[in-house]
């Protein structure tokens, strides 16, 4: 499981209309999504869902969408500042299509979980290493930091 050394906690967004009527593949979706991220939600309504994400303040999300939600649902979170990536998830393969080429927040189409979680934890891991923050600081000599170094003005010349 991944683990924030940056302070930014990770949630899965799980919006899927179908979840009722498939439990057993929605258990083990959310089996395989725990041993990645802690934090898990899932929705069957599209409306719940947005205002669960926009109330949302400290947490980084990763959105999970089925497919008969994915392009109005899209655009209405893709500007969401916590929103990392969005991952379509379909029962069946699709081609990948048009739209989802001007959504760049968008990470494909998968038909396994497994994948899905795999995608999530390696961008989760790339996310926490990019916010790791780095500091240099030079060497500040007894000297007084008003006054030029001497060599500077006899290797300029």
């Amino acid at each position: 499981m991944i683990q924030s050394r940056n302070g930014e906690n990770f949630i899965i967004v799980w919006l899927d209309s179908n979840m009722k009527e498939s439990k057993e593949k929605t258990q083990h979706g959310i089996n395989q999504f725990g041993q990645v991220i802690n934090s898990i939600r899932t929705f069957t309504d599209s409306d719940q869902c947005m205002n669960f994400i926009r109330d949302i303040k400290d947490e980084k999300i990763f959105l999970i969408i089925s497919d008969g939600l994915s392009q109005s649902f899209v655009q209405l979170v893709e500007k969401t500042i916590q929103l990392i990536s969005i991952y379509i998830y379909s029962n069946h393969k699709l081609k990948q299509k048009q739209w989802i080429i001007n959504h760049r927040k968008i990470k494909g189409i998968f038909i396994q979980i497994e994948h899905i979680c795999n995608v999530i934890k390696k961008e989760a891991r790339q996310y926490e290493t990019d916010l790791i923050p780095i500091s240099i600081v030079t060497n500040i000599s007894a000297t007084n930091p008003d006054e030029l170094d001497q060599s500077f003005m006899y290797h300029n010349y």
